[in-house]
C-alpha cells in the first residue's frame, strides 16, 4: 500500500505534468498569432496573376493590384496591412523582385505580419 506521503508526491508529480502540459498546447499557434519565421518569394500583384497569369501594367478589373509574395512552391502569402507592409502591398517598383519577408506567419491563412523585410 502505498503511503500518504508518497501519494503527495505523485499526485503533486501529476499536477506538475498537466500545469506543463496544458501550457505547451496554448503556446502552439492555433489561434493565428502566427509563429516568427521568414518566407522567401518574387513579388507579385495578386490581382495580375489570378487574371492575366502574369505582370501587366494594366490595371486590374476584378481586383486591385496589390503585392503578395509568390514563393518556390507556388504558394501566395498575404500581407497584414501594417506601415511595414504598406510599400510591399502598394508600391508596384518592387514587383518582379526576389524578398526576403520576416515576421509571424500564419499557414492557416497564408498571411505574413510584417516585422521586416529586404531585398535578395
Amino acid at each position: 500500500m502505498i503511503r500518504s506521503k508518497e501519494m503527495r508526491i505523485f499526485q503533486f508529480i501529476g499536477v506538475i505534468i498537466l500545469v506543463i502540459g496544458t501550457a505547451w498546447m496554448f503556446s502552439i499557434s492555433s489561434d493565428g498569432s502566427g509563429a516568427p519565421a521568414y518566407i522567401e518569394g518574387e513579388l507579385v500583384c495578386y490581382g495580375c496573376e489570378l487574371k492575366c497569369g502574369g505582370p501587366t501594367s494594366n490595371t486590374c478589373d476584378y481586383y486591385e493590384h496589390k503585392g503578395v509574395i509568390r514563393d518556390a512552391h507556388g504558394d501566395f502569402w498575404y500581407f497584414e496591412d501594417t506601415p511595414v507592409a504598406k510599400p510591399l502591398i502598394q508600391d508596384e517598383s518592387l514587383r518582379g523582385k526576389q524578398l526576403r519577408v520576416y515576421g509571424k506567419i500564419n499557414e492557416e491563412t497564408h498571411t505574413i505580419t510584417v516585422d521586416r523585410w529586404r531585398e535578395l
